[in-house]
């Protein structure tokens, strides 16, 4: 028994040395820029078996904590850490070690390097991995993507795409992003939610929370539609007048005509914001 026990420790210490080594491995790799010498990192990367030249996608794993939102017994710090300790090695017992592909854990997230030329089979991976997280913990899985990196100088930079995408996921609830699917997400990644709430306060000034939300549900149609009257009317089974009558409605209490293409870009950048932010108030 005590034989046993000693093995067990043993084996937990050298996997704990080979996740550290492994993490300080990744931090010098991310540091490199296409100007960087390469010597040491490649000479590194085949001390630890890694082929630092294939192609890759980068992808942060955000585990958040359910408890705080739901009237379940809240976990202590210690004992959240054992969670999200349980939860790595869980992923560790599933990712393709053979196919090359890389995990690490810091703090809340996980660092995936998927060996990989394609996202789709990236996003196939991680997807299996958040079902079988969220099947066994009270937890929920965001998850950034980047695009394929192609040059292993490069991978820094894509890391930080990495956590941009990432941080568009926890904000709008989403369980994946990518980056190459970010457009207004981009602009928006960095603004303060202040100054977000202050714009929809201008944009929706006098109007009732009521009236705020089925705008939005009608103009997220609208814009998707890409202002077709009669598309909009079918996508909402609702008669062309109806429609003509509720976007005159929303001329007349904002200010901002929907089919007038200035105003249509402040109503959209509004309509954006509330769907991707539940958190912030509408009024």
């Amino acid at each position: 028994m005590v034989r046993m026990l000693m093995d067990h420790y043993i084996f937990s210490e050298m996997e704990q040395v080979k996740e550290r080594t492994l993490t300080f491995f990744l931090d010098e790799w991310f540091q490199l820029t296409p100007l960087s010498d390469t010597t040491s990192i490649c000479e590194r990367s085949k001390m630890l078996s890694i082929d630092i030249k294939v192609p890759r996608v980068i992808a942060i794993m955000h585990v958040h904590n359910m408890r705080k939102e739901s009237s379940a017994p809240n976990e202590s710090v210690e004992e959240f850490g054992r969670t999200i300790h349980n939860i790595f090695q869980m992923v560790l017992r599933t990712i393709d070690r053979a196919n090359n592909d890389i995990c690490v854990s810091t703090g809340n997230d996980m660092i995936f390097l998927i060996n990989t030329p394609r996202i789709a089979n990236a996003l196939a991976k991680l997807t299996k991995i958040k079902a079988q997280i969220e099947s066994k913990y009270f937890v929920s899985i965001f998850t950034g993507l980047s695009p394929v990196v192609k040059d292993f100088r490069e991978v820094g930079s894509y890391y930080r795409y990495a956590q941009v995408a990432t941080r568009v996921a926890r904000e709008s609830g989403r369980g994946f992003t990518l980056y190459d699917d970010l457009s207004i997400e981009l602009l928006l990644s960095n603004v303060q939610p202040q100054i977000k709430q202050d714009y929809l306060s201008k944009v929706f000034d006098h109007c009732t929370d009521a009236e705020i939300r089925e705008w939005t549900n009608l103009l997220s149609v609208y814009f998707q539609c890409n202002g077709s009257i009669s598309a909009t009317a079918d996508q909402l089974y609702m008669h062309k007048n109806t429609l003509q009558y509720k976007l005159n409605g929303i001329h007349s209490k904002t200010g901002y005509d929907p089919r007038n293409r200035s105003d249509s870009v402040i109503l959209y950048l509004a309509v954006h914001i509330l769907l991707a932010n539940s958190t912030i108030a509408l009024s």
